[in-house]
């Protein structure tokens, strides 16, 4: 361990017992999140009004292996536990907001506040399918109700070249059908 280490150590230790919490659990404020190793760096404040920092806080209490994992906003509340009261194994037991959700398995979800993405999102958005269907429905009515207008010409005299109709089916947008904030 380095001095600085030593230092905030100590300073935690006289903190838990000023708190008169038997030196488990405090309250702190998450400052930063890593989702690459599912920690977070934790402030708290300490007695004279100064502030204790911790990086590399496990997100979780049990175990970091799961299928799942909830990631806290930074600047939210928390509570800390340390493992048999050891200043040096603190984790996160709980907190207040949560900014995201990742569920990993056969299918990889990710969930954010205004954002849900499967398997990284790559196909694009999933379709929205009534807006599709109206959009189809019109292409088949204006396929099955056009007419070609020809004077001059009875029929079965020969052959004949119709004009282009006059009005054109739209092409299809993605924007138009595509709910974008769910992508799979």
């Amino acid at each position: 361990m380095d001095n600085y280490t030593d230092y905030a150590v100590a300073q935690l230790s006289t903190l838990l017992r000023q708190f008169s919490m038997q030196g488990s659990i405090i309250q702190g404020t998450i400052t930063a999140v890593n989702k690459d190793d599912n920690t977070c760096t934790v402030s708290v404040e300490d007695a004279e009004g100064g502030s204790l920092e911790w990086e590399g806080v496990p997100l979780r209490v049990l175990s970091v292996e799961s299928n799942y994992m909830i990631y806290p906003k930074p600047g939210t509340d928390c509570s800390v536990c340390f493992y048999g009261g050891n200043t040096r194994s603190p984790a996160v037991l709980d907190f207040q907001d949560a900014e995201s959700i990742k569920i990993t398995g056969q299918t990889n979800i990710d969930i954010l506040s205004d954002q849900i993405t499967l398997n990284n999102g790559d196909l694009g958005g999933i379709i929205k399918i009534n807006t599709l269907t109206d959009r189809l429905n019109a292409l088949v009515d204006a396929f099955n109700n056009h007419t070609h207008n020809v004077t001059g010409v009875q029929p079965g005299t020969g052959s004949v070249v119709a004009p282009a109709p006059t009005g054109k089916a739209a092409e299809f947008v993605a924007a138009d059908y595509e709910d974008t904030k769910i992508t799979h």
